[in-house]
């Protein structure tokens, strides 16, 4: 409850009217979808509906996925109030073996 008319603690008579102004909640948006979207295009388009982002960081094999959104929550479409961090899964290319060994020739 927001306000009240009588003020808490005033009487009011019998049968007068007792007024409350109540808050529908925080406002809301549709969340954008930004799965399949590179980071920086996803950041960027979350930015601009009023949320945030924060980022984890999951190992891929398959470099078309490297720096791309593979998940999002909430998901896209879903109502959130504005300034909800939106966890991004971003696919990050794993590390191939670079270790080399050399032997001298003698």
């Amino acid at each position: 409850m927001i306000a009240q008319s009588p003020d808490s603690g005033q009487s009011a008579g019998k049968g007068s009217t007792v007024s409350l102004t109540v808050s529908n909640g925080p406002k809301t948006s549709p969340v954008p979808d930004v799965t399949s979207y590179d980071l920086g295009l996803a950041q960027q388009t979350l930015q601009a509906s009023g949320f945030k982002s924060h980022i984890t960081y999951q190992p891929v094999t398959d470099p078309s996925q490297d720096g791309v959104v593979l998940a999002q929550s909430p998901v896209g479409g879903t109502q959130a109030p504005q300034k909800t961090k939106v966890e991004l899964t971003v696919g990050q290319l794993a590390g191939t073996d670079t270790t080399t060994t050399t032997t001298p020739t003698p």
